[in-house]
């Protein structure tokens, strides 16, 4: 006989499912108007467009632009130059079918081989999130976020796994992770719970050599970039002093990959002697390269330092771009703060630096109370994902691909009580399309529809609620300790 028994996992499917029609159904019926990703068709995967054909770009890390001034090289230059031309250009065809191949098959791979159960089971939970609506929000953003989102989930189920090699090298994906996007750190809060400090040496090693490799390596690319732009492509095809300048800074490129990926063995595998030796060596090319510049092109050596460092501390401050009004595809804590101050007051905007300051210090503090007295894992991973997605400034929808994170462990978590069913829920608002045909203006951003307010609505519930879960938790292991 079936068991009829309504579980928290069964009630987040009928409730993702139902929103996913609900939403069709509106789409269809309004041929479009109102649908909560980018409503400018034009705009649709210009994330990895803009980035390939800006040979400078200090939004993201330099791991984060490698694959993308690659792809500038591959076209006509004159092609290349321009974000629309590259995206019309089969080579920017190839290399977003390429992304989403890549995604896709690392996504089902892994939510397949997590989730617990049959294989049918397993199939359904990877095949639901894959087309989850923040999982096609991000693809159709092209957002490097996704393979950072990716290299995270892949950390936490690696460290969690209990194997001493899995471990050791889940250091190196949390360390890619951070490499294409600081916030993925906050994920090292499972480290600090156990208090692995050689793990935190660890992953602090590999992410400074993953990032001394990529800025150096952008810095070959940009020449050629940039030397192609200089001289025109006719004159660049003329000169074979020229085609020997492009190849030698593309042999340049090949053997810093490779010695780094030779320093990183040497960490993973802790023979430290070999590690700093190579180390050592290193960073003694990396001085000689800016001596160099300096002494022989009179480039200035911290300038060029500065614009990694720029990258780095756009980082620390979380994005902060100093946006005063609401945006239509942002859920982090200031959005919500400005979006609750349009809706009591009419403006779209907030005079007070200060009150949005303290609103993510305080975010971030509970993040971090919620995740260390919380007993189940999937609500510290919830917590941890929270402080990635909501303290950021600019936390675009894509974001919420952390959110899979817990999701997976929740699905996995056999225990369930009255709360978690409010959680399922949410849980399916904030993953589903959710369209909501309604549309609000602001003074400088448009809203395309209340989709974007109900998730928004719906993620600081699931806040409000893992922080109060966390108390909950704390107040009964006070009362038992007594």
């Amino acid at each position: 006989m079936l068991n009829a028994r309504i579980t928290k996992n069964k009630f987040f499917v009928f409730c993702f499912l139902a929103l996913y029609a609900l939403s069709l159904l509106l789409l269809f019926s309004r041929r479009g108007v109102g649908f909560y990703l980018h409503p400018f068709a034009g705009d649709s995967f210009m994330d990895l467009f803009n980035m390939a054909v800006r040979p400078y770009n200090t939004t993201y890390p330099p791991l984060s632009l490698i694959p993308f001034k690659l792809l500038h090289l591959l076209p006509h230059p004159d092609v290349a130059l321009s974000e629309e031309g590259l995206r019309a250009n089969y080579c920017g065809a190839m290399f977003l079918a390429l992304y989403f191949l890549a995604f896709a098959s690392v996504f089902l791979f892994t939510t397949y081989f997590f989730v617990k159960g049959e294989p049918k089971r397993k199939i359904f939970y990877s095949v639901l999130l894959l087309f989850s609506g923040i999982v096609l929000w991000a693809l159709e953003r092209a957002n490097i976020m996704s393979f950072a989102f990716l290299l995270s989930l892949l950390f936490v189920i690696f460290y969690s796994s209990g194997d001493e090699k899995k471990k050791r090298l889940s250091y190196l994906f949390i360390a890619l992770a951070m490499s294409l996007k600081l916030y993925p750190g906050a994920f090292l809060l499972l480290l600090l719970e156990k208090k692995d400090f050689k793990g935190l040496l660890t992953v602090a090693l590999e992410t400074l050599v993953i990032f001394v490799f990529s800025f150096i390596a952008c810095a070959h690319l940009d020449f050629i970039i940039n030397f192609e732009k200089s001289m025109g492509l006719m004159n660049y095809m003329k000169s074979a002093l020229a085609f020997v300048k492009v190849a030698a800074h593309l042999a340049l490129f090949a053997l810093l990959a490779a010695a780094a990926c030779f320093l990183l063995f040497q960490i993973h595998a802790e023979n430290w002697k070999r590690a700093g030796i190579a180390g050592a060596a290193c960073l003694a090319a990396f001085f000689a390269a800016a001596l160099y510049l300096r002494v022989a092109k009179g480039v200035d050596a911290l300038a060029w330092l500065s614009v990694a460092a720029e990258s780095v501390l756009n980082a620390l401050k979380f994005g902060d771009r100093m946006t005063k009004n609401a945006e239509g595809v942002n859920v982090s804590i200031k959005n919500f703060v400005l979006l609750a101050h349009f809706f009591l007051t009419g403006k779209a905007s907030v005079q007070s630096g200060a009150a949005i300051a303290l609103c993510k210090i305080l975010c971030a503090a509970l993040c971090v109370f919620s995740f260390a007295f919380n007993k189940k894992i999937w609500k510290k991973l919830l917590s941890v994902s929270l402080l990635c997605v909501y303290v950021p400034d600019f936390s675009g929808m894509y974001l919420l691909l952390y959110l899979l994170i817990p999701l997976l462990h929740f699905i996995n978590d056999g225990e369930e009580s009255a709360l978690d069913f409010a959680f399922a829920c949410l849980f399916a608002v904030a993953t589903t399309f959710l369209i909501v045909p309604h549309k609000f203006v602001l003074s400088a951003y448009y809203l395309v529809t209340g989709s974007f307010v109900v998730i928004s609505l719906s993620v600081f519930a699931m806040f409000l609620l893992v922080v109060l879960s966390a108390a909950f938790d704390l107040i009964k292991e006070r009362r038992q300790a007594r």
